[in-house]
């Protein structure tokens, strides 16, 4: 994993305005970037499809690099053309030997359907994008499902909002939602539209036709010893909560951010999820 890690970093060396935007997005994320990269590896094989949701372009070029008979497409909300060359990441061809390219296609997956054939991808992948989205994540997760194929898997993580430090932000009196301000840019949003839990997290995926597999809570920092104490709390007030609640003993999740691996399924879909969203709202 530090080889990794510090491949990246080699991976974002160049001195052009991604770059950098890139350098200062791995200063806190860094860790989560290369597990992603080593759980897309597993789920990849040659000449296999993938599509990178909200991508930034590091996991497709690093996999590209690595494994390049992969197809690969990206798509983002903005939309770019990477190259990796030995000095780095950059948009602009220096005259070197390029590694490997990118075209990140622009798609705003509230509105716009992903650029791929039905049932064509073998893998989708949806790392810290949904909690983004400022009206609905239903048109996404229905073209997640269109363009998996049967036997294909869906890769989604997003910060985990009943986590450990989200729980400290709210004592503390901050919203949980807060998104670190590594970029200094609002065009990015400081706040996240939506966090979940990851009771709402199956409730939609599976709603819309996609089996949750895999289920996890995980921390991409050593824990602290805030976040332990936390932990000992929430061993009692969740499962007790849950009964108050009437919804039974919740699971102790308590990692920042949510992992979920889902499948496709052929059971009927739910035309709005109740537990995520107002059953009469606009759609």
């Amino acid at each position: 994993m530090r080889n990794t890690e510090r491949d990246i970093l080699a991976m974002c060396a160049a001195d052009d305005v991604w770059s950098r935007f890139l350098r200062g997005y791995l200063e806190h994320a860094l860790t989560r970037i290369a597990w992603n990269c080593h759980l897309v590896a597993s789920h990849l094989e040659d000449h296999s499809t993938w599509i990178d949701i909200g991508s930034f372009g590091i996991e497709p070029l690093w996999i590209l690099r690595q494994q390049p008979t992969v197809s690969v497409r990206a798509v983002s909300y903005e939309g770019m053309h990477l190259r990796l060359t030995a000095a780095g990441i950059g948009s602009v061809d220096r005259g070197e030997p390029v590694q490997a390219q990118l075209v990140i296609d622009k798609v705003d997956v509230e509105r716009d359907a992903l650029p791929m054939p039905d049932a064509s991808c073998d893998l989708v992948t949806c790392f810290e994008c949904i909690e983004h989205l400022r009206t609905t994540p239903l048109p996404m997760v229905d073209e997640i499902r269109r363009v998996l194929k049967p036997n294909g898997r869906l890769l989604l993580t997003t910060p985990n909002l009943v986590g450990s430090r989200a729980m400290v932000r709210l004592l503390a009196g901050k919203n949980p939602h807060e998104n670190p301000r590594y970029h200094r840019d609002p065009r990015y949003g400081i706040v996240h539209a939506k966090e979940y839990t990851m009771r709402e997290l199956v409730s939609l995926l599976d709603g819309r036709g996609l089996e949750p597999t895999r289920c996890r809570a995980l921390y991409f920092r050593r824990p602290s010893l805030v976040d332990r104490l936390t932990a000992l709390v929430a061993m009692v007030t969740r499962p007790l909560g849950g009964r108050m609640l009437g919804i039974g003993s919740q699971p102790v999740l308590l990692g920042d951010n949510l992992f979920v691996e889902a499948r496709p399924h052929d059971r009927a879909r739910v035309a709005w999820p109740a537990l995520v969203f107002e059953p009469d709202a606009p759609r």
